[in-house]
């Protein structure tokens, strides 16, 4: 079954890992124990990692195995007129359409192995270090060998047990290109990534700033890629991933009158005609309407982003 893996991950241009199911028993562990060890702020972990609490996260009984896939993503571009220019934002890799992708890849290896199986929640950079498919890197991102960390992951369990699964003992291996490099520690806006230990402080993270209400650090929109929502900044200056990002335009270009009302700065106060198209073309939670205006975090994000562009910054 392992052989029919590869195949299919290797037609595909895809990295992927079959692995008992216990493997996610074992991420979960990881975090816990990087939890109790105080690696984590306890708002961070309250905001971002309350969730792996929740009913369903995990494996459900019966199902013997899980299938780890890495896809190789692009980051994305979109335009916005304002003032009088126009400026190109990003969407980091995964950021745009995530859950489509995911759902795609399922039923794609679904087909090909005649098995049904389930999306699972669950600590998908943990499973994936702890299970050999990928490495830490010193800004704690997940790097899969020949993609670099510009990866979506994704996990399915299988009630079909696998008699040839790789052993999976406990790992959480580093990678070795980290010795003596700091890289991604200079390059940090937010210093972030400590000198002090591996594990990156997350709560001064910019990406971890840019998904929840509240204030932003001013580091935010001046980076040499602005992004709408989170930071590309230490994966880009990372040696590692030196040549692998790949840049793809969606095709989306806001008007002036659009970029103003999703500031709030116009006169329009009801949506421009065709805008909600336009940001659903984004396929990103982190920027979207609701009730016909921008949710919060979006707007907040695009001002101070394009307020950093306009002034040359």
């Amino acid at each position: 079954m392992r052989a029919r893996l590869d195949e299919w991950a290797g037609k595909r241009g895809y990295a992927a890992g079959w692995y008992p199911a216990d493997a996610i028993d074992r991420a979960l562990e990881h975090v816990a124990r990087l939890r109790e060890e105080g690696a984590f702020d306890d708002a961070f972990f309250s905001r971002s990692l309350s969730w792996l609490k929740d009913p369903g996260v995990g494996a459900e009984p019966g199902e013997r195995s899980v299938i780890l896939v890495a896809v190789p993503r692009p980051a994305h571009i979109v335009t916005f007129e304002y003032g009088q220019d126009s400026f190109d934002l990003f969407l980091p890799v995964t950021y745009h359409d995530y859950v489509g992708v995911a759902g795609e890849v399922r039923k794609d290896l679904e087909a090909f192995l005649g098995k049904p199986l389930r999306t699972v929640r669950a600590p998908l950079k943990a499973l994936a270090v702890t299970t050999g498919l990928a490495r830490y890197g010193r800004n704690n991102v997940a790097y899969v060998n020949g993609f670099g960390s510009y990866v979506q992951l994704m996990a399915f369990a299988s009630g079909v047990p696998v008699d040839d699964l790789a052993p999976n003992g406990p790992r959480a291996a580093a990678l070795d290109e980290c010795q003596g490099c700091k890289a991604c520690q200079a390059a940090c806006p937010t210093g972030a990534i400590a000198r002090d230990r591996f594990l990156i402080r997350a709560e001064r993270c910019i990406t971890w700033f840019s998904e929840y209400e509240g204030p932003l650090p001013d580091a935010f929109g001046l980076a040499k890629r602005p992004c709408l929502v989170g930071c590309t900044a230490c994966q880009e200056a990372c040696p590692v991933n030196r040549g692998l990002l790949r840049l793809e335009r969606l095709g989306v270009r806001f008007c002036r009158a659009e970029t103003e009302f999703l500031l709030g700065t116009g006169a329009a106060r009801e949506a421009p005609s065709g805008i909600a198209a336009k940001v659903e073309a984004l396929r990103c939670s982190d920027c979207a309407l609701e009730s016909g205006q921008p949710i919060a975090t979006f707007r907040r994000n695009l001002h101070a982003v394009l307020r950093h562009r306009a002034a040359g910054s």
